[in-house]
């Protein structure tokens, strides 16, 4: 493997987690499916599982906690609170998750998710579980700076990989707490 693609695979590992998006998704996408295409040491096996988790698992808003609505910048309390609920509904919605193909980060080591480090950035929400067709697994390229070990994968976010959405809690307790009692 070159310097320069273990440099992009590097640019892409210190991403912070929850981060909301790239700026070219076209140029990405392409050099993901290059990398899928001219590197086949790096293809995670089909077939095999990987999960992404995205942000909520917080208690519901209440009107109540936001007599600082002043510091927000919002017009009102009312206007703070209908904008949290609206978006802790939507974390909330599986209907609202995007599969548009763009290539996105898995992890193949689910139990990564019960870090601390995932409950600070908030990241408590709704869990996919796919079986990805096309996937780049940059786990084994060794990452540069302060990198989060999160066994990361590369795949495309394609409905047709889907095997379900569940949340945060049904992870837990259908991989973890299984484990503690066996």
């Amino acid at each position: 493997m070159d310097k320069e693609l273990i440099s992009e695979i590097n640019k892409w590992q210190s991403i912070p987690l929850g981060s909301s998006g790239r700026d070219n998704l076209a140029k990405t996408d392409l050099f993901w499916k290059c990398v899928f295409e001219n590197h086949p040491e790096l293809r995670y096996p089909e077939g095999r599982l990987l999960y992404r988790i995205l942000q909520g698992g917080d208690p519901e808003p209440e009107f109540g906690d936001f007599p600082d609505w002043e510091a927000y910048d919002a017009a009102s309390q009312k206007e703070l609170f209908n904008k949290r609920h609206k978006r802790w509904e939507e974390q909330r919605d599986p209907s609202s998750i995007r599969f548009d193909g763009h290539w996105v980060s898995f992890t193949k080591a689910p139990e990564h998710f019960m870090d601390s480090y995932y409950a600070s950035k908030s990241l408590r929400g709704l869990v996919i579980e796919i079986k990805a067709r096309n996937a780049v697994d940059i786990s084994s390229v060794p990452a540069r700076g302060n990198v989060q070990a999160e066994q990361e994968v590369v795949a495309p976010m394609n409905r047709s990989d889907l095997i379900r959405i569940m949340p945060f809690d049904d992870l837990k307790r259908d991989y973890f707490e299984k484990e503690k009692h066996e």
